[in-house]
């Protein structure tokens, strides 16, 4: 038993110490390397003031000192206020200017998350590897 129990402590340390180095080394959450290195929060110092609209409005707070609102989610059920929400994002990106910011979370966005209705008539402003700014066409 005591063996077991010297096995079990000495594994428990080794695992212990390999995921202590690798936080050190690539941080977590928005402290982590990939939000260092992220080209459309460093795109973001040079954007115009205005509102923003986001899938992670912490990230651009925290990292561009810049505030965002949420973007619209679907939640079954609730599509007329998905569609109220989704109306009044297009109406600030038309009158106000507002860009919508998108980071990719992953390949397959949640169901929540849908892309084809939150980019419909909007423009591709930028596209970096991790994720892409999108604006309401102007009438040049």
């Amino acid at each position: 038993v005591v063996f077991v129990v010297g096995l079990f402590m000495v594994s428990s340390i080794i695992r212990g110490q390999a995921v202590i180095s690798e936080l050190l080394q690539n941080g977590q959450g928005y402290s982590g390397s990939q939000w260092e290195t992220s080209m459309t929060i460093a795109s973001l110092q040079s954007l115009p003031s205005g509102p923003l609209y986001s899938n992670r409005p912490g990230a651009i707070y925290l990292l561009a000192d810049r505030h965002s609102y949420t973007i619209p989610y679907f939640i079954p059920g609730r599509d007329d206020e998905y569609h109220d929400e989704l109306e009044d994002m297009k109406n600030k990106m038309q009158h106000e200017g507002a860009l919508l910011i998108l980071f990719e979370e992953d390949r397959h966005p949640p169901e929540s998350l849908r892309m084809e209705e939150l980019t419909r008539h909007l423009v591709l402003s930028a596209e970096y590897s991790d994720g892409a700014i999108y604006a309401f066409p102007t009438g040049d």
